[in-house]
Formats: C-alpha cells, sequence, structure tokens
C-alpha cells in the first residue's frame, strides 16, 4: 500500500507544528513566570509535565475505547 505524497506532506506539517508548540510553550511558561505572584520554573516545569502526563493517558484512553467500540 502506497501513502499519497499529500498525506506525507501533511503528516510532516503537522508534527512540525506540533513539536514547535511543545517546545515553545514551557519556554513561554518561564518569561510568564515574572509577572505571576510565587510562580517559578519549577511550578512551570511541573505544570508542564502534569499537562503532558494527564493528555498522553487520555489520549492513550480514548484511543483504546474507540478502537473497542468502532473496530477499525
Amino acid at each position: 500500500m502506497k501513502i499519497s505524497s499529500v498525506i506525507k506532506y501533511l503528516i510532516a506539517f503537522d508534527f512540525a507544528v506540533l513539536t514547535a508548540c511543545g517546545l515553545i510553550v514551557p519556554i513561554f511558561a518561564i518569561f510568564i513566570t515574572d509577572k505571576i505572584e510565587g510562580g517559578s520554573v519549577k511550578v512551570a516545569g511541573f505544570a508542564s509535565a502534569v499537562y503532558m502526563a494527564s493528555f498522553s493517558v487520555s489520549r492513550l484512553l480514548s484511543a483504546y475505547s474507540v478502537d473497542k467500540r468502532l473496530n477499525e
């Protein structure tokens, strides 16, 4: 089965955009910590880690349930 070149470009673009957002958001949070009382780099890193962990778990659970129900 051959994958269309359009699909390859869309996957590459999606990967690039998600990678860029994933790298910029924690760095942006470090600059905002100066404006928040009690904010520090440790708090920003912890919040980012909690978000990514919960996002990964919810994505795995939803993928499992979709595969189980739709059986595709």
